[in-house]
């Protein structure tokens, strides 16, 4: 692990989160009509947001890379 305190992504911490993601996107017909029923693209948000990757511009979200 590095010293920017960063989980990394085994295998095994992958499918838990992978896991919680989907449970999340099970339960919300919101969150799965935001993203166009589309888990793949909420699962590479949420890793994103996870990273801090993602900016909440007034209501939209901008993913930077």
């Amino acid at each position: 692990m590095n010293s920017s305190n960063k989980i990394e992504l085994t295998p095994s911490v992958l499918n838990h989160f992978q896991a919680e993601v989907k449970a999340t996107w099970d339960r919300s017909i919101d969150v799965r009509n935001e993203f166009g029923g589309n888990f793949d693209r909420y699962f590479a948000f949420v890793k994103a947001d996870a990273y801090g990757k993602v900016k909440i511009l007034n209501g939209a979200a901008k993913i930077e890379h």
